[in-house]
């Protein structure tokens, strides 16, 4: 038999996302259930005639931790080039979000930094130190443990892979919702120089430079690429008159590659950013009724003076009520750099790859508990991670390439030190109701992993592929609390640890009826670490929570019809979904209090498309839309009971996104290009408790990009918007209502705009 996996594409190029004629491989995906739809699509399929457009070019993605068609992998999986992000206008991550079904990415409360990201229902909106997330990011193969910093700018960037579903056997722990990846642009045997200027408006301004170069012909490479960003601010104190939320970021990597040979390729990367934004701030979007009211409104104010309706002018109203004594050393600023050495040796029959990364971050916060100048709630804190991780990889191909195997180590160590001032409701302190902290947390993390993936071509057409990882991490965790009014310890010091072991299996069929026509179904299981309420409950321990585990079925057809001009890709899942995380109210020793327990059992199912069509004349019509069904079987509160009705946060029914791109000549010199789309998704939940005050309704945002292009594509001038229609929406939410008596909402961006200029060569 053939080796079916030895081809490669027709040009690669040095930013590592490659596109272009690819041999198929007979990687041979079927799901069971699928087969009487694709049998009979499938001759529609071999007779459909050749149009006068031009072929979608071949997609070449890493979702496997190898490089194979995107038609021909059986994973549901979203990937950006270069050029799409671009063209759609993509500046952060969290732009990625309205470009992949099934995904939602939100700005983390108080921070522009943090990233709330969601895949099918699953997630993590819990900044904490002892919460991971639920969906992982990846950058350059490197896994970032934290929240916080993972809202980085596009900038250099080759392509980005967005993979729905768990990513257990391969990825590792923390992917039950899927995985996030960012591919770098590498450095390559060709000089390549780049630089792009924009502004727009509230005073936005983005700088980006790059350079690419071989230092000794055909062996040693570099390339360096510096990110500028700045903004005012789209929200508006209206105590002071001026601008809030502005943004201020300043970034950079450099890279040097070592590929003397087809056998030999070292890269050794260092980047950091330097994140001097103000606090991402929101607004009072409701007030009710608590036993402290009217104490709060006798000695501080009624903060329902500030309130206004998640429907209103959200955009007016963020206020500042100024820097007390005691958070005056947490200046807002965050500091992340990293660095990594991947290496490898070997062909497509036997190769090993080592990836060493270290990876830091440092961040000072201050932010206001209320949004408003009343003095209920203010907190700062300062905090300390680094991380390093060690991956060993063998791979190789078999039995004249029928036979495609992966296995390895994985080595991760984290600490987090968190340093807390919560200023809450200072005037309570003379009452003898001392609410200020002082809080000192470290969580130390190691985890270990080791696993083996393999995919065998049974026949011609039919193939399948089982995967294994075992897991085993060791959790530490030390809480002191004192007082800031009096300096009294009222808690610790304590500690606590905890191992979490998993066994995550995956297996798979896939067929491939056709070059045209490809089907997969696969079973996977996924798992999420356990963690510690840092909150110690009334009997003085830091309690633990156990990770959460899910169960995911899926079954995919991928396609393409119209000579290759029509692409559309369908998948549907079933998850079932354990060990919930969730935070529910709890009576111990007569205190009622609100820890995270694992209180809730789930299904999540749906249904996801993608499609892009080039009808021809330069016109591309691409699309995505998904079903979501997601409902709790089991979650019980020990005060309110049976809340198993409530609907899961940030996991809208329906979401889906529509685009229309052209592209042609305007002179002998020239070319014109546009893309043009609208993103929407319905009601949108916040937080677990479903507060309606802090819901958003269904919406959708337009957005546009124009560009001329001169000089074979080397020099660009566009024009682009976002919400063009000035949409107002929230994105985020915190409930108080029950307790402090308010809930802050978190307006997205209004109307931008803005001209760029982008200059390769």
């Amino acid at each position: 038999m053939p080796n079916k996996q030895k081809g490669r594409p027709a040009a690669v190029n040095s930013e590592g996302f490659m596109i272009g004629k690819w041999t198929r491989p007979a990687l041979l995906r079927a799901g069971a259930g699928l087969l009487a739809l694709t049998m009979a699509q499938n001759v529609h399929a071999e007779t459909a005639p050749a149009g006068d457009g031009p072929m979608i070019e071949e997609i070449i993605v890493s979702a496997r931790r190898r490089l194979e068609p995107l038609q021909t992998t059986p994973v549901a999986v979203t990937a950006l080039s270069e050029e799409s992000l671009r063209e759609q206008a993509v500046s952060n991550v969290a732009d990625v979000g309205r470009l992949a079904p099934n995904l939602q990415i939100a700005t983390g409360r108080n921070s522009s930094s943090i990233g709330f990201i969601f895949i099918r229902g699953v997630g993590q909106a819990d900044e904490s130190p002892t919460a991971d997330p639920g969906v992982a990011q990846y950058v350059d193969d490197v896994y970032l443990g934290r929240l916080q910093g993972g809202l980085v700018n596009i900038s250099d960037v080759a392509s980005v892979e967005v993979l729905r579903g768990p990513q257990g056997t391969l990825y590792g722990k923390n992917t039950i919702g899927g995985a996030l990846k960012i591919n770098s642009k590498l450095p390559g045997p060709d000089a390549e120089y780049a630089a792009s200027l924009s502004y727009g408006n509230y005073d936005s301004l983005a700088a980006k430079a790059s350079v690419s170069l071989p230092l000794v012909e055909d062996a040693l490479f570099w390339r360096l690429s510096v990110d500028r960003s700045r903004n005012d601010g789209f929200m508006r104190n209206n105590l002071t008159g001026t601008r809030a939320n502005d943004q201020d970021v300043l970034s950079g990597r450099t890279m040097l590659r070592y590929n003397p040979s087809e056998d030999i390729d070292i890269l050794f990367s260092l980047d950091g950013s330097r994140d001097r934004s103000a606090p991402y701030y929101g607004f009072v979007s409701a007030t009710s009724e608590t036993e402290i009211t009217p104490v709060i409104q006798a000695l501080i104010g009624d903060i329902g003076t500030y309130a206004k309706s998640v429907q209103g002018d959200i955009w007016n109203g963020a206020f500042d009520a100024g820097q007390e004594a005691v958070l005056a050393p947490f200046t807002p600023n965050e500091d992340v750099w990293g660095a990594f050495l991947r290496a490898s040796y070997g062909d497509d029959e036997l190769n090993v790859k080592s990836i060493t990364a270290y990876r830091e971050i440092k961040r000072d916060r201050m932010s206001e508990a209320d949004a408003s100048p009343l003095s209920i709630g203010n907190f700062a804190d300062r905090m300390d991670q680094w991380q390093v991780s060690q991956e060993f990889q063998l791979s190789g191909e078999a039995l004249e390439g029928r036979l495609n195997w992966q296995g390895g180590v994985f080595y991760y160590q984290e600490d987090v030190g968190l340093l807390t001032v919560a200023n809450l409701v200072p005037a309570f302190v003379p009452l003898g109701l001392d609410q200020t902290r002082n809080q000192q947390l470290d969580v130390t993390t190691k985890s270990y992993a080791a696993f083996l993936n393999a995919s065998y071509d049974l026949t011609e057409k039919l193939s399948g592929s089982v995967g294994l990882r075992y897991t085993s991490e060791r959790k530490s965790i030390f809480v002191w609390n004192r007082s800031i009014a009096t300096g009294a310890t009222t808690f610790g010091p304590s500690d606590n640890a905890r191992t979490f072991d998993d066994l995550s299996p995956k297996i798979g069929l896939d067929y491939e009826w056709t070059p045209e026509f490809f089907t997969y179904a696969s079973l996977s299981k996924g798992f999420k670490s356990g963690g510690f309420n840092y909150d110690p409950d009334t009997i003085g321990t830091l309690q633990p929570y156990n990770p959460e585990k899910v169960w995911a079925y899926e079954a995919g057809v991928k396609t393409q019809w119209l000579d290759r001009r029509l692409t559309l890709n369908l998948a549907a899942f079933y998850t079932d979904y354990k060990d919930i995380q969730l935070q529910v109210f709890a009576i111990q020793n007569g205190t009622i209090f609100q820890p995270t327990a694992n209180a809730g059992k789930a299904h999540v199912q749906g249904l996801e498309l993608e499609a892009r069509w080039q009808p021809g004349a330069g016109f591309t019509l691409y699309g995505s839309g998904a079903l979501t069904d997601a409902a709790y079987d089991e979650y019980q509160d020990a005060v309110l009971g049976d809340v198993s009705d409530r609907k899961f946060v940030y996991t809208p029914k329906y979401s889906g996104l529509v685009g229309l791109a052209w592209e042609g000549p305007v002179s002998e010199t020239a070319s014109a290009h546009l893309d043009v789309n609208y993103s929407a998704k319905s009601r949108t939940w916040h937080d677990p408790q479903n507060t309606r005050a802090i819901a958003q309704g269904g919406y959708g945002l337009l957005n546009a990009r124009a560009a001329l292009r001169f000089q074979d594509d080397r020099l660009e001038v566009a024009a682009y918007g976002k919400n063009l229609t000035d949409r107002a929406y929230i994105q985020n939410g915190a409930s108080l209502l029950d307790s402090l008596g308010y809930a802050i909402a978190f307006a997205g961006a209004p109307r931008t705009y803005g001209l760029e200029v982008n200059w390769r060569y």
